[in-house]
């Protein structure tokens, strides 16, 4: 079953929504699902899928809709809806092996407190963002809960690589 990565809860709030907006057009050419990766193109002021890998840099947000085609977003504004990466927000995702294989959490490497890299799984509107075990060097993200019963992380991006705008 897929499951997208997604802001969870603030810090210390008791339902309070995560950081969104302004709605922030998106480049032409871009073409994801719901929960990527986003970085904000200072120049155009349009939103990008985060290349990931080695570059641990300007993580702006994580996207709330999906992109049906090049550049149209599946939300009636035509604006991308994301939620903001920031030091309060923790997000929610898989964990991969590096693999493309979803991990088993209670047999894994992952525990509270550790640093650990994203991975960007399949291609397209099929694509997943996960928790990457294998990944501790490349790191974005901190592990702040985990669920071995449904293999799921909770996880804030590290403020190192936030953008800041």
């Amino acid at each position: 079953m897929t499951f997208r990565m997604q802001p969870s809860k603030l810090d210390g709030s008791a339902g309070l929504t995560p950081q969104s907006g302004p709605d922030l057009p998106v480049e032409a050419a871009e073409l994801f699902p719901k929960g990527a990766v986003l970085t904000l193109n200072t120049t155009t002021t349009e939103l990008e899928e985060h290349a990931l890998g080695a570059t641990v840099l300007n993580v702006h947000s994580v996207s709330l809709a999906g992109l049906e085609s090049a550049g149209l977003v599946d939300d009636p504004s035509g604006l991308m809806v994301y939620a903001r990466a920031n030091p309060q927000t923790e997000f929610v995702a898989k964990v991969d092996n590096a693999g493309g294989v979803v991990t088993d959490i209670a047999a894994s490497a992952i525990e509270i407190g550790l640093n650990f890299g994203l991975i960007k799984v399949g291609a397209g509107l099929d694509a997943e963002w996960r928790v990457d075990e294998l990944d501790t060097t490349d790191v974005l993200c901190v592990i702040t809960k985990i669920d071995d019963d449904l293999d799921l992380v909770w996880f804030k991006f590290l403020a190192s690589t936030l953008q800041v705008v």
